[in-house]
C-alpha cells in the first residue's frame, strides 16, 4: 500500500505539470488573438474572405480554449461549467458558420460573431460575478467591453466591412488579453501546488 503522502506528492506534480500545459495553451491562444484582432485593426480594409477565414479561426480556437476551461475548473460550481460548455459550443458553430460562408454575406458574419461576443460577454460577466478569485474584476470588465462590442455588431444595421474589422478585432484582442490573463493566473496556481 502506497504511502499518502507520496500519493498526495504525485498527485500534485500531475497537477502542476497538467497546469502548466493548459496555462501555456492560454496564453498562446490569447497571443494568437491579440494578434489576430491587431491585424483586423491595422488592415481593416481587406476581403471579406480574409475577415471571414481570421475570425472562423479564432471562434474555433475559443470553442477549444472554453471547452478546456469548462473541463479543467475545479474551482467553479456546475452552472458555470455548464456555461463554459455552451459557450465553447456556441463558439464552434459560429466559426463553422463563419468559416462555412467565406466571402458570401457579411450580414451572415456579422450575426454569427455579433451574437458570439454578446453570449461571451454575458456568460464571463456571470462567471466573473459569481466566483471570487484573483482575476475576478478583470474578467468582469473585458467581459463587459466584450458584450458591448457584441451589441454593437449586431445593432448596427448598416456596419461595413471596416467597420466590422475595427469592432470584431477589438473583441478579438479584449478576448485574447482574458485568455493571458487566465493563462498566467493557472500558471501561478500551477506553480504553487
Amino acid at each position: 500500500m502506497p504511502n499518502v503522502t507520496t500519493a498526495q506528492s504525485e498527485a500534485r506534480a500531475e497537477l502542476k505539470e497538467h497546469g502548466k500545459s493548459f496555462a501555456i495553451f492560454f496564453i498562446v491562444v490569447g497571443v494568437f488573438s491579440i494578434g489576430a484582432g491587431i491585424l483586423a485593426l491595422v488592415y481593416p480594409g481587406v476581403t471579406l474572405a480574409v475577415i471571414t477565414v481570421i475570425f472562423g479561426v479564432n471562434l474555433l480556437v475559443f470553442a477549444g480554449l472554453d471547452l478546456v476551461e469548462a473541463i479543467i475548473d475545479d474551482e467553479s460550481d456546475a452552472l458555470s461549467r455548464v456555461l463554459g460548455g455552451v459557450l465553447a459550443l456556441l463558439a464552434l458553430i459560429a466559426g463553422l458558420i463563419v468559416l462555412r460562408n467565406p466571402g458570401r454575406s457579411l450580414l451572415v458574419i456579422l450575426m454569427a460573431i455579433g451574437i458570439y461576443l454578446v453570449i461571451a460577454g454575458v456568460v464571463g460577466t456571470v462567471r466573473a460575478f459569481k466566483e471570487l478569485s484573483a482575476d475576478r474584476a478583470a474578467r468582469m470588465m473585458s467581459s463587459i467591453g466584450v458584450l458591448i462590442l457584441g451589441v454593437l455588431i449586431v445593432s448596427l444595421p448598416g456596419l461595413g466591412l471596416a467597420t466590422l474589422a475595427v469592432l470584431a478585432g477589438l473583441g478579438l484582442i479584449l478576448r485574447g488579453i482574458a485568455a493571458v490573463f487566465l493563462g498566467l493566473v493557472t500558471l501561478k496556481s500551477a506553480k504553487a501546488a
